[in-house]
């Protein structure tokens, strides 16, 4: 499956679709009536509060074969809605306010896209790594993982009346590639070395072009 944003931004609208392999419909019985219920469904879970058109098409433009959706989601928020925990910002879920297409959120919806794959067995590839993550599948399921146990101790805190201090779970490869990304933003490449050696990572080799870092 595949989601992407058309960035279509024009006339107070944002236009997202998902598309579905091919062999969904031979092999796991997709059909236009249950796309269409998926989408309805992603559509209510990660746009809450927007007004939304969702329709279903039967093949692509260049005739793959493939039933896709397609979301077209009014920009603009027109009741405040329960904050979700891929929301980090008032305005993702205050009245009045305009949907926002940023990174955060793309990613937040390719792995929802996965998810929804996984639950109704149909076919599906890593989207993380597809769009440049570089999140292997392997890591990806450990995250799951890892959130699940997470949310299962949350629960026994809030019903103890305890406050959480960690509401997402981060691989300790996610936490390492976090770091390294912090220290390249902006700085120059001394400064770079400097910071990396402070968080006690080395690393193999470093050139004007790559490097390779072991943790």
């Amino acid at each position: 499956m595949l989601i992407y944003s058309c960035a279509a931004r024009t006339a107070g609208h944002t236009k997202y679709i998902i598309s579905f392999d091919p062999k969904d419909a031979v092999e796991n019985g997709l059909t236009m009536e249950k796309a269409q219920a998926l989408g309805l469904q992603f559509c209510k879970d990660n746009f809450p509060g927007h007004p939304a058109i969702v329709c279903t098409h039967p093949d692509g433009h260049n005739s793959a074969g493939n039933i896709h959706v397609h979301i077209v989601i009014g920009s603009l928020r027109v009741r405040t809605v329960e904050r979700q925990p891929f929301m980090d910002k008032p305005c993702d879920w205050e009245a009045g306010k305009k949907h926002r297409c940023t990174s955060a959120m793309l990613r937040h919806l390719r792995v929802a896209v996965m998810e929804m794959c996984e639950q109704a067995d149909l076919n599906q590839i890593n989207l993380l790594e597809a769009q440049g993550d570089h999140v292997s599948e392997r890591e990806y399921w450990a995250q799951r993982r890892g959130q699940r146990r997470l949310d299962h101790a949350n629960a026994k805190l809030a019903a103890e009346g305890q406050q959480p201090t960690q509401t997402v779970y981060q691989t300790e490869l996610d936490k390492l590639r976090k770091q390294i990304y912090a220290c390249i933003k902006n700085e120059l490449r001394d400064n770079f070395l400097r910071k990396l050696r402070l968080l006690s990572i080395a690393f193999h080799s470093i050139h004007d072009k790559n490097c390779s870092i072991a943790a």
